[in-house]
Order: C-alpha cells, then sequence, then structure tokens
C-alpha cells in the first residue's frame, strides 16, 4: 500500500461518516479525527457576510444547532436572510420548534443518515439528543434503560453502530453525547413518542443531573437543568430557583421568564406562588431596563399582599425593592418614607439586619450621598469579616484555597460570601465616586466573589478593576487580570452576554501595552456582531475605536501616566452619562464609572 510505502509523507483522509470508518481504523491503525467546525467569531463573520444578523447568544444557538459545520451554518445563515428577515434567532427558533416550512441543507444530507439507521439506534440517538452535555456512560445506560427498556447489550450495540456514523461523539472518561448537528433530527423523533415516555425520559434526565450536582457539584449541567424544568412543567421548582441569589449570578434564562410570566397571571395557582413569581420576574424586567414593566409588576405584587392577606415577609420583600426602585428614579424623599415602613416590619435578626443596612447603603450610593454609604458598608464588610471567623490578615496575599480554610462554615455561607463581596464592591464604587482610589476592596471582593462561585458579580467587579488599574497606569497588570481571570471565567460560563464587553476592554486594553495591532484586530473581529447589537452596545464599540486610535497616535505604552483615571476626578468634573469614561476604559461613563445599575439588580434579588 502507498501509505506503506514511505515514512516521509503525511496523509489525510477525508471521509463521510459511514459504516466502512471501523474497517479503515483496523486496517491502518489509525483514529478518525471528527472536525469540530467553526468558531463563533468565524460563524458571525458569514452570517454577517449573509446580510443577516442576530445577537451573540442567537449566534451560540446557531453553532449548536450546525455543530459549527460550514457548510450548515451557511445555508442556515441564507435561510434566515431569506425567510426570516435576516433574524437568525428566529430562524434557531423555527427549526428547534420544527416550524420551519424550508428544510435546511443540515436537515436533507442528515435526514438520509439518520433513516439509514437500525430502528432501535434511531431511538436511542432521540433519547441522547435530550442532553446537550455529555453524559458517562452509565448515565447514558439508566437514561436509555429507564426510557426506552432496552438491556445493556442492546444500548452497547446501538453506540457501536452510531459512533462510526459520527452520530454519538464519545470523550475522556467514557462520555457520550450526539452531535450537535444531528441533535434537531433526534429530537424530532423524540418529540413523535407517546407523552409517558416522553415525561419518563425527562424525568430520568433531571434525576441523573441533580445526582450529578450532589456528587461533582457540576454546573456545567445547570441550564439543561432549567431547560428539563420548562420543558416538565415543574413551575414550582422555577419560582424558587429564581428568588434564589445565587441563580441569577449564572445568566441562565433558558425559557424561565416566559414560564414564571405565564405563572404569575395564571389563576389557578395559589398567591403566595404568582407573588414570587412576580418577584422573580422584576429581576428581568430591571436588567432589560423596562421601568413601566417593574413598577407594574411591583404594584401587581402589592396587590396579592393585599387581596390576599400575604403574611409579613411578603410585604418586607415589596417594600425592599420599591425602596431600591424609588432610589434608581432619583426618588430621594419616597426613599426616606420607604425607610421608615420597612423598619415596622423587620425582624429582630441580625442576618435580616445586614442584608436591610446594605440594601439602605446602595440606595444611598444610588441617590449619591455617598458618605452615608459608605459609612454603612465598611460597617457591614467588619460584621461579615466577623460572622466568617477573618481577619484581614487571612485575606491579604492570600489564594482562595487559603481563605477557604480559614472560613467558619455556616448554613448560610454562600450568601455571606456574596454579601462581603457586595459590601467591598460599594466600598469601592463610593471611594470611586469622591475622587479617591479604592486600594484593595475591588481586589478583596473579587476573591470572596469566587468563593461565592457569583460569576456574575465576579465578571463586573473585575472589570470594574480592569479600569481602576488603567486609572493607576498599571496596564500590564490591568492585562493579567483580563487574561488570567475575566476571559477564562467569561469562556468556561459561557456568559454571552457579557463576552462582546469583556473583548472590547480587553481590545483597549492591549494598545494601553502598546500592542495596537492586536488591539485593531481584536476590534476587528467584533465587528460582524455589529448588525444584531444595541446602539449602546454598538456606541462602546465605536468609543473603544476611537480610543485605540489616540493611543496609538499618542505611542502610549507602559511605564506611562494615565493622567485622568475616575478615581482622581473632582466633582467639578462633570460627565455626561453617554460620553466615554475618564478612566480610559473605552465604554460610555452610564456602563463603567457611572453605572449603578448592575449592581441594583443584585440588590433587587436580595432583597
Amino acid at each position: 500500500m502507498l501509505i506503506d510505502a514511505t515514512r516521509h509523507l503525511k496523509f489525510v483522509m477525508l471521509a463521510q461518516p459511514a459504516a466502512t470508518i471501523l474497517e479503515i481504523e483496523a486496517t491502518l491503525g489509525i483514529v478518525q479525527e471528527i472536525l469540530r467546525g467553526w468558531s463563533l467569531d468565524e460563524i458571525a463573520a458569514e452570517v454577517n457576510l449573509q446580510a443577516a444578523h442576530g445577537t451573540v447568544p442567537d449566534h451560540e444557538r446557531l453553532r449548536i444547532l450546525t455543530g459549527g459545520l460550514p457548510l450548515y451554518v451557511q445555508t442556515a445563515a441564507r435561510l434566515s436572510a431569506t425567510q426570516y428577515g435576516g433574524d437568525i434567532g428566529a430562524m434557531c427558533s423555527a427549526v428547534e420548534a420544527q416550524t420551519n416550512l424550508v428544510e435546511t441543507s443540515q436537515e436533507i444530507i442528515l435526514t438520509r443518515l439518520f433513516e439509514t439507521l437500525p430502528y432501535l439506534a434511531r431511538d436511542v440517538a432521540a433519547v441522547l439528543a435530550i442532553s446537550d452535555v455529555p453524559l458517562s456512560e452509565a448515565e447514558a445506560g439508566r437514561l436509555i434503560d429507564k426510557s426506552l427498556g432496552i438491556s445493556a447489550p442492546e444500548f452497547a450495540a446501538a453506540i457501536r453502530q452510531l459512533r462510526p456514523l459520527g452520530v454519538v461523539c464519545a470523550f475522556s472518561g467514557q462520555r457520550l453525547q450526539i452531535h450537535d448537528a444531528l441533535r434537531v433530527l433526534g429530537l424530532s423523533r423524540f418529540n413523535s413518542f407517546p407523552a409517558p415516555k416522553i415525561k419518563i425520559a425527562r424525568e430520568t434526565l433531571k434525576e441523573l443531573i441533580i445526582e450529578s450536582f450532589e456528587k461533582k457539584r457540576d454546573q456545567s449541567r445547570f441550564p439543561l437543568y432549567v431547560r428539563t424544568l420548562v420543558e416538565l412543567g415543574e413551575l414550582k421548582t422555577l419560582i424558587d430557583l429564581a428568588t434564589e441569589e445565587w441563580f441569577h449570578e449564572l445568566g441562565i434564562s433558558a425559557g424561565i421568564w416566559e414560564s414564571l410570566d405565564s405563572a404569575a397571571h395564571n389563576e389557578a395557582i395559589d398567591a403566595e406562588q404568582c407573588f414570587y413569581a412576580l418577584d422573580g420576574l422584576v429581576f428581568a424586567d430591571m436588567k432589560s431596563g423596562n421601568v413601566a414593566k417593574t413598577q407594574q409588576r411591583l404594584h401587581e405584587m402589592q396587590k396579592l399582599i393585599d387581596e390576599n392577606g400575604l403574611g409579613a415577609h411578603e410585604l418586607l420583600v415589596v417594600r425592599l425593592k420599591q425602596m431600591l426602585f424609588d432610589a434608581d428614579q432619583g426618588r430621594e424623599k419616597h426613599v426616606m418614607e420607604a425607610l421608615q415602613q420597612i423598619k415596622e416590619v423587620l425582624p429582630d435578626n441580625a442576618a435580616y439586619q445586614r442584608i436591610f443596612r446594605y440594601n439602605v447603603a446602595w440606595s444611598f450610593l444610588i441617590l449619591k450621598r455617598y458618605d452615608k454609604a459608605e459609612s454603612i458598608a465598611h460597617e457591614l464588610v467588619a460584621e461579615y469579616y466577623d460572622v466568617l471567623g477573618l481577619e484581614i490578615s487571612d485575606v491579604m496575599f492570600r489564594s482562595n484555597k487559603q481563605i477557604a480554610e480559614k472560613l467558619v462554615h455556616t448554613e448560610s455561607l454562600h450568601d455571606d460570601l456574596k454579601h462581603l463581596a457586595d459590601s467591598l464592591d460599594a466600598c469601592a464604587k463610593c471611594a470611586n465616586a469622591q475622587g479617591k482610589d479604592s486600594g484593595l476592596a475591588r481586589v478583596h471582593a473579587a476573591k470572596f466573589y469566587g468563593l461565592a462561585n457569583a460569576i456574575s458579580s465576579f465578571i463586573n467587579v473585575n472589570q470594574d478593576l480592569v479600569d481602576e488599574f488603567i486609572g493607576r497606569s498599571d496596564y500590564v497588570g490591568a492585562r493579567e487580570i483580563i487574561e488570567q481571570h475575566l476571559l477564562p471565567t467569561v469562556l468556561e460560563h459561557k456568559m454571552l452576554e457579557k463576552i462582546l464587553s469583556v473583548r472590547g476592554q480587553y481590545a483597549v486594553v492591549l494598545a494601553y501595552c502598546g500592542d495596537y495591532d492586536s488591539a485593531d484586530a481584536e476590534l476587528a473581529r467584533l465587528d460582524p456582531y455589529r448588525p444584531g447589537l444595541s446602539p449602546n452596545q454598538c456606541a462602546e464599540i465605536d468609543n473603544q475605536k476611537q480610543l485605540v486610535g489616540k493611543l496609538r497616535a499618542l505611542k502610549v505604552r507602559p511605564g506611562m501616566v494615565n493622567t485622568t483615571p475616575a478615581y482622581l476626578r473632582t466633582a467639578s468634573q462633570k460627565v455626561g452619562r453617554n460620553d466615554p469614561c475618564p478612566c480610559g476604559s473605552g465604554r460610555k461613563y452610564k456602563r463603567c464609572h457611572g453605572q449603578f445599575l448592575g449592581p441594583l439588580f443584585d440588590l433587587f434579588r436580595r432583597a
């Protein structure tokens, strides 16, 4: 054979998935390598080329739907442009719901492959399609057994048929997952099963995920867990999740808000459940900046209390949230009145008192009463250190692992860590707002957010820390924060709503470090996403491009001093909310050092 005739030539064999793959592997002593497809940036470039558009999460949906395979991406983007007004999100929704009227090339090509499979193998693939994360061989076997009632040898035989065809991918640790590009076809078959069989499969998957949480604390499966709850219609659990502070840190929606909105207006659900469904929805409304909807939800919550005699705890929840909303709207008189009303129903409990005082501190911060806010926040930092059994020396120059060893493990450990980090972050914001450096407040806040696994807050405080390092002229330190902490966290946890902001900030930091070409290249990679971005996001990227251009013209590099850091501004320096932030981040002031809305979301959850 030609392959045996030389040791100096290397051969690449491109092959369609087929049963003969096993024969080729055995004959030549080689192992197949599955092509993984385009990256998110490459997909965005193709979508833009086809005159289509979408948000970053929409691009990720398209990547998952097509497996990133170029032909499938191209035809899906073209279909979006011709049939869905260029909206790839709408196209993905139609294909996922199987309501698209025009077949994609992916469906045409892969349907032929799928229909050649034995009947049982197709059923196995259909059940595996309900999980978009790898399952261990034991987990997959249990899922198939419960769903289809087949034996272990039959399951193994089906997997042996599916793997050579690329229908099922095998990962290290004997983990299995259906190929992304075939999931739509698998789900189509799965949805044709009888309703009882579908329910059994999803309930079994839920059990497997819960067990993996308990044994391995594997957060990568949490989005799948939420989607499974939505599919099963388990409203009570969804409502409980939506009112948990840590849940919102993970940046998951997965249809939960639509389910909560339905629950909030379902007369068959008791008043307390409706109240807490509304409680979770307030977060989504505030995040989207929907002021009218937020006020409407708060009014509905108060109405449920009045008409159904709900308890003091519900009254406390709605009053705290109304106070924070009034603060955001600049209604100081209403805030001061709310403070007195809240004290009337506030339990005589140290933990409740700390949370209340923290809400007061943030209300004062939003109202620009910085001295009062800072005083309360400093007191809370000291108290939370005591609660957690820590001294400042336990944190200085210590890793998170070393700090964790010193902690007093209380029932509310996770919340106490998060609230300590929040209090430190409040101290930092108050210091900056008064023209002062925040010292180590943000560094320590980042440590405690990490210990609390508060992913969203960890990203936010590190972005602020990068800006502060730029203000201190420590450009290399700012780059290390982004490369060692921010980007890995955003990518690992797929925080897609934040990725463009972090990458734009990274481009600015690269320019401060004198790496102008890399900065321009990074911003250029963001251009294909522009058609699906909001005007504010586009303006932010434009500001960053202008700033990179200025830094190149000035030949800025490490060692040069930034003369206008945010924390050195005097009170007389007025900055418009839509102006570039003087800290040099390239972000708008209202989205950088003038931003209090992000922390306000956390307060609504905590309230």
